[in-house]
């Protein structure tokens, strides 16, 4: 319901996240993800909030938090029976975590 709201809240602190450190700005990017996402029936506005965060974040070149994100949403589209769209970002990360030698999240994104 709220949705535009938070999505206000994380483009308006644009320059405050351009100040704190990239792990502090994940951590609350990814704190907000989780608190919506404990809202029943929010699986369409987790997505849209995703993907928002995620076009946020390649604009800003926050590539770590990112590949988290697009893992997430991978698994959220997955959730909502959209396995083409969730197959393809998968596909696009497996490739891009490899060339980063990144075996954690590698894992992790086989295994979602």
């Amino acid at each position: 319901k709220r949705f535009t709201d938070v999505m206000d809240l994380l483009k308006s602190n644009n320059e405050l996240f351009s100040i704190i450190p990239k792990a502090k700005t994940a951590k609350i990017v990814r704190s907000i993800l989780n608190i919506v996402g404990s809202i029943p029936d929010s699986l369409d506005v987790q997505i849209s909030l995703s993907r928002d965060v995620v076009q946020w974040c390649v604009a800003e070149k926050r590539t770590f938090l990112r590949q988290r994100i697009e893992a997430k949403l991978a698994s959220l589209l997955q959730q909502k029976k959209l396995p083409s769209e969730g197959l393809e970002i998968i596909d696009k990360l497996l490739v891009e975590l490899k060339k980063l030698d990144d075996k954690q999240m590698l894992t992790e994104t086989h295994l979602t």
